[in-house]
């Protein structure tokens, strides 16, 4: 009788979880270490240098994971496509809130400084998303793989060590809009999951990544917001995210 690991992509390569660890650990030293060193530094002749140093980064990720997929064949959806259907327009309603008016100070900036902008949000979409919901992903799905709910429990790991790694702007802001990064950081991370776990492809996540930090004060520390929005904002993506992977996990158990 199968089960859901025999679909897991992870579990058809050679990687092994203390090749993952080291290189999860590798990669975010290199990445923070750099992006640190050149926050508020940035320019054109710094920026280029860094996008490539995080192309390949990412590309390092890849190659401690062995693969880009979480499935070897993508399941069927299951039932709960309603639930599917409430999360994409709840993603939808998410970006037009938080990001089309970032965009549009983005597009105000002169050519040099929208270039500065753009790179330096790609290269975060890059080794971001190719480190914690790649990576560091398929990793906890090693070390959960003997359980039910894999996807789940892999989601929220990921989304935690995605949430904590922004304490290193404590070395340039203070610790409460550091706080809040953490949050909406866990929030988003669990939405890319669903992303990553539905389309099983990793490109997705890196756009919507891209999008999210396409900011025009994106190389700025970040100031402290009121909590009361923050939570209405992050709250519910949190839960429909959450939902959204537990309904997909069910699926996935009644289907092997």
């Amino acid at each position: 009788m199968r089960n859901i690991k025999d679909n897991l992509a992870i579990e058809k390569t050679n990687a092994t979880i203390i090749g993952m660890v080291c290189g999860s650990i590798i990669i975010a030293f290199l990445y923070l270490t750099y992006t640190q060193v050149l926050f508020k530094k940035f320019n054109l002749n710094t920026v280029i240098p860094y996008f490539l140093f995080c192309f390949l980064l990412g590309l390092c990720a890849v190659f401690f994971s062995k693969t880009t997929h979480i499935f070897n064949q993508r399941p069927k959806q299951g039932k709960d496509i309603i639930m599917t259907i409430i999360f994409f327009i709840g993603l939808i309603i998410f970006y037009a809130v938080v990001g089309i008016s970032n965009w549009g100070a983005v597009f105000t900036l002169d050519l040099s400084n929208k270039l500065l902008v753009i790179l330096i949000a790609l290269s975060a979409g890059i080794v971001e998303e190719l480190l914690c919901r790649n990576l560091l992903f398929n990793l906890f799905i090693k070390c959960f793989d003997n359980t039910k709910w894999v996807l789940i429990w892999a989601s929220l790991s990921s989304s935690v060590i995605f949430g904590l790694i922004h304490l290193a702007n404590l070395t340039h802001q203070t610790f409460m809009p550091t706080l809040q990064q953490i949050f909406y950081a866990f929030a988003f991370g669990n939405m890319l999951c669903f992303v990553h776990i539905f389309s099983n492809r990793m490109w997705p996540c890196i756009l919507l990544h891209f999008l999210m930090d396409l900011q025009a004060d994106v190389n700025q520390s970040v100031s402290v917001q009121p909590w009361g929005p923050l939570l209405l904002d992050y709250i519910p993506v949190i839960i429909i995210s959450v939902l959204a992977i537990c309904f997909y996990n069910r699926d996935l158990i009644k289907e092997y």
